[in-house]
């Protein structure tokens, strides 16, 4: 908790990953526009500790991990097989709640593919409309010719960007 309190300080940083065997230690300071700029990365491994002031003098078996602590800003993404098999159990989640979010959002989409098919049958909507419209023989004369006028357009476009 002391070190927690002697690393908290505005406009700086410090991650530390533990496991097992496996130290990584990065820390540096917060820039202006919240990116990170480290100024020291650490790496404890089987009692020794190396200290390095830039990231390309970190051997490449531990490079990219620090690069990706700094870039996630001391996230790293963890899928559930994989913690899993790093851990050995399932992560302590409150596992009903997200089975229960998990429950609603399949009833939604089921819910609106219900009732999006009760709107179609009822001809509510531009559904029926569209249907009649194309229909009619009149309508794939002006579609074609709509499409007729819109490549041209699309042409024109290109064209012009291509000049410029």
């Amino acid at each position: 908790m002391d070190l927690a309190k002697l690393k908290a300080q505005k406009g700086q940083f410090f991650v530390k990953k533990i496991e097992s065997e496996l130290v990584l230690i990065v820390e540096g300071k917060i820039r202006e526009d919240n990116s990170w700029r480290p100024t020291t990365f650490s790496v404890r491994e089987k009692g020794q500790i190396f200290r390095y002031d830039e990231i390309e003098q970190i051997p490449a078996i531990h490079r990219s991990r620090f690069r990706s602590l700094v870039e996630k800003q001391g996230l790293e993404e963890q899928n559930l097989l994989t913690y899993l098999k790093e851990k050995g159990e399932i992560p302590s989640l409150d596992w009903a709640l997200l089975a229960g979010f998990f429950s609603i959002a399949g009833i939604g989409g089921i819910t609106n593919s219900l009732f999006s098919n009760y709107a179609r049958d009822k001809a509510w909507g531009m559904g029926p409309g569209l249907v009649q419209f194309l229909v009619l023989p009149e309508a794939k004369k002006l579609l074609f010719l709509m499409l007729e006028k819109f490549l041209k357009l699309v042409e024109k476009i290109f064209l012009a960007g291509r000049a410029g």
